[in-house]
């Protein structure tokens, strides 16, 4: 799906700290050095996660559309990096609401993008999340569809760590209201002889 990815120092956008970015068919991850002298090396795995899913909905608007009907009422993406960049990081994550953190709150994408940490990073955390709140579960089961359907090799990732499990209890989905994804039907041609001619 891309073709570089790029590792650099501090990177930071409207005078907060981000880490990472992407465009076109590139990547670019922060890779900071701690106090040990030692790359942040988890944090560079984080970003790629991060950044990567965001070329996996973007490949996918139907996924998005769908994602954005799970947010709640009265919701409203974040328009500035320094307000989405400037969020607590230490309040806790709505989980009700199917957040995983106050970060992915600021956008759609972001909150993609959260969910691609925590599934290939700490699935198992994840997997408890979904097992307790029916939002997690309900994006969760989007996040894996739209990853299987750009590399079906993901859906055997995706029932070894149990996220698949965790996604599809159809009872935990009956506890709130279904949301109604669009699905683009199959075309129909109909083809009516011209007799005229």
């Amino acid at each position: 799906m891309i073709k570089a990815i790029f590792i650099s120092g501090e990177l930071w956008f409207d005078g907060k700290p981000a880490g990472g970015t992407y465009h076109h068919s590139w990547i670019i991850v922060a890779s900071t050095i701690n106090k040990n002298k030692e790359s942040n090396y988890e944090a560079a795995l984080y970003g790629v996660h991060h950044e990567l899913s965001s070329f996996v909905l973007n490949k996918q608007p139907i996924t998005g559309m769908a994602w954005g009907e799970l947010m709640p009422q009265g919701w409203s993406a974040t328009t500035s990096y320094a307000k989405a960049l400037g969020v607590n990081w230490s309040d806790e994550p709505d989980y009700i609401n199917g957040f995983l953190s106050k970060y992915a709150e600021t956008s759609v994408e972001n909150d993609f993008n959260t969910y691609a940490e925590f599934v290939f990073s700490n699935p198992t955390e994840l997997v408890k999340l979904a097992n307790s709140y029916p939002l997690v579960a309900k994006k969760l089961r989007l996040f894996i569809d739209a990853y299987s359907r750009i590399s079906p090799a993901m859906t055997a990732f995706f029932e070894q760590t149990s996220l698949t499990a965790a996604a599809a209890a159809p009872e935990r989905f009956s506890k709130v209201d279904s949301v109604q994804i669009m699905t683009i039907p199959k075309p129909t041609v109909i083809y009516q002889e011209d007799k005229s001619q």
